[in-house]
């Protein structure tokens, strides 16, 4: 945005004023009314993108909340182990699991 203000400035600036290129002007105004525009669009998409990063992150402790006071105090190794076996059992059935599990010591 800055290149397209020096331009006008540039333009603008000249001794015989005469010669300004209002036309031209204008086009450079444009682009910047665009690209404010274009950087408007991007700051609502962020803000709609940490609206939903701020939501997931009070579920996230609301759940975190209900862990503590539902079941013991799990570490945080734990709670790897539990999204690691989740994420294996949806992919392979149970006997194929416990085989996997088994044949690199985990079980």
């Amino acid at each position: 945005m800055n290149r397209f203000i020096s331009k006008i400035r540039e333009e603008l600036e000249q001794e015989n004023k005469s010669l300004v290129d209002f036309d031209r002007c204008l086009n450079l105004l444009q682009d910047v009314e665009d690209e404010m525009d274009m950087m408007e669009s991007e700051n609502q998409e962020l803000d709609s993108n940490n609206y939903d990063l701020e939501r997931k992150i009070e579920d996230l402790e609301d759940e975190l909340f209900s862990n503590k006071e539902t079941r013991k105090v799990q570490t945080l190794d734990d709670v790897y182990k539990e999204e690691i076996f989740d994420e294996l059992s949806k992919k392979y059935s149970h006997w194929k699991l416990e085989e996997l599990l088994k044949n690199n010591n985990i079980l």
